[in-house]
């Protein structure tokens, strides 16, 4: 029964991913951030292996690249995003789904490591 239940959630991983293709969301660390701040992140997907950094601002803002953190705040500090993502997540009331295997690959290789499905 575990490789069954297995093989269909990693074929929902891939559907989702497609959807958010077509939808179209919005995908790479930077987009996805900046939408989930403006509260339009319905669904934000990452990989299982979340090692990805993130720039993190004292008020909470937060960044892909330093660049884009420094559009919040002078100095902001680089941070795991594994350490921040539940609390981001659920700050902006965004549903979080983590990835593995082929939806995982697909995830890094065609949408630089993060997506997120849009509420509008």
């Amino acid at each position: 029964m575990t490789p069954a239940l297995e093989a269909a959630e990693r074929q929902a991983e891939l559907a989702l991913l497609e959807r958010i293709k077509e939808q179209p969301g919005v995908w790479g660390l930077d987009p996805v951030l900046d939408a989930l701040q403006l509260g339009r992140v319905e669904t934000l997907v990452l990989p299982w292996a979340l090692d990805a950094r993130i720039w993190r601002c004292p008020e909470g803002a937060v960044g892909g690249t330093a660049e884009m953190a420094k559009l919040f705040c002078d100095q902001p500090q680089e941070v795991a995003l594994r350490d921040h993502v539940w609390q981001l997540a659920r700050d902006y009331g965004a549903r979080l789904e983590f990835v593995r295997g082929e939806a995982e690959g697909r995830l890094l290789r065609d949408f630089q490591g993060a997506a997120a499905s849009l509420r509008w």
